[in-house]
């Protein structure tokens, strides 16, 4: 009977003290934590870093505030995500080596300038006159467009991009057009200020359009364009460049096949 009494009350006793190890953890802060050391910085997206491709950080986690590079080693303190399970570094540390025999620490020495380029797919999503964005986040500057291209919202191009690394933003670089054609003695069939559309499926606009010298596009001219891929609300296309199909009509006797010239130099642009 004793020992009946005494199973009984180490029973009690053990689910007394599990209750109040449980009690005690939801009180306080039981949040998973982990080290990880030497870990790699493997990509960045936007102004956020991953580490293994697995544990995010943004640039106020770094110690310093020092610009990391992908590739470079790093020791981190990550908190665990109860909701979704995933990882996230409160505190991050660049890893430093010993200095070189000639006094050159070679964790700096290394580092490239800037992030590796990587390709990209996108669409014009703004304009200025000095630049824009491509996707809505990636910065360009017209220095970095291909020459003798005119980049227009909506347009669909190719391009590389990388990481700044002082401010941790995208910037795209060498853009140019995703895809093109040549289309032959097809009609302008509408004029609406400085914009156009031809053969009813291809839109124009003066901003951004190459024309031979004294030729003005009019409605029903049959002419030969160049077309780029692109989004503009009805249209998929966008006329790049325009010339009269019939150039004697125009008196222009002295005109080349300027679509030729155009289809030639889009050839050679975007291989």
């Amino acid at each position: 009977m004793l020992s009946l009494l005494l199973k009984a009350a180490t029973f009690l006793w053990r689910r007394v003290d599990d209750d109040l190890e449980q009690d005690t953890c939801e009180a306080a802060d039981c949040t998973e934590y982990k080290n990880v050391l030497g870990g790699t910085v493997t990509r960045f997206c936007g102004k956020y870093g991953l580490v293994d491709d697995s544990i995010y950080f943004t640039a106020n986690d770094v110690l310093g505030g020092m610009p990391l590079q992908i590739g470079q080693k790093v020791n981190i303190v990550a908190q665990k995500n109860e909701i979704s399970g995933g990882w996230k570094a409160v505190k991050v540390e660049p890893v430093t080596s010993q200095w070189d025999e000639d006094g050159t620490n070679d964790t700096y020495s290394n580092l490239p300038a800037q992030s590796e380029t990587h390709n990209l797919i996108g669409i014009i999503t703004s304009r200025t006159k000095d630049g824009g964005y491509l996707n809505e986040t990636i910065y360009f500057s017209m220095a970095d467009v291909c020459e003798g291209f005119q980049p227009y919202k909506g347009d669909w191009v190719q391009a590389q991009y990388f990481i700044e690394q002082t401010t941790w933003k995208s910037q795209a670089c060498c853009i140019k057009p995703l895809r093109y054609k040549r289309v032959d003695k097809v009609p302008i069939t509408r004029i609406l200020h400085r914009s156009g559309v031809v053969d009813d499926i291809i839109f124009f606009t003066l901003e951004a359009l190459r024309l031979p010298h004294l030729y003005v596009p009019k409605k029903d001219d049959l002419v030969n364009l160049v077309i780029i891929e692109s989004n503009q609300s009805l249209y998929q296309w966008r006329a790049l460049c325009i010339a009269p199909a019939e150039k004697e009509r125009y008196g222009i006797t002295q005109l080349c096949d300027y679509t030729e010239y155009c289809a030639t130099y889009m050839f050679h642009l975007i291989g």
